[in-house]
């Protein structure tokens, strides 16, 4: 396996836990509650939640590219793991 397989490999799973734990703390946490502006009783931390969600597309998108880094499709997986970097720093 080569080293960005691996890389990708390792970070995919924890990234989508932390992914996880951020959109549940997002609905959990905030003012939404106390001040009585949630509907659904929820905390409302739209930040939170948003931040959770992009870290489960970024595990996704990380899984993909180990698997085709793992396959015989090298340039595509490189390709799909080199646009993370590009993206990071057009925001």
């Amino acid at each position: 396996m080569h080293e960005r397989a691996k890389a990708a490999a390792t970070t995919a799973p924890k990234l989508r836990k932390a992914g996880e734990v951020a959109h549940i703390a997002g609905h959990i946490i905030g003012d939404g509650r106390t001040s009585g502006a949630s509907e659904r009783d929820n905390g409302d931390d739209d930040a939170l939640v948003g931040v959770g969600v992009l870290a489960q597309i970024a595990a996704d998108l990380l899984d993909a590219a180990g698997a085709l880094l793992s396959g015989t499709n090298h340039y595509a997986g490189a390709a799909l793991s080199s646009q993370g970097r590009s993206w990071r720093w057009s925001i």
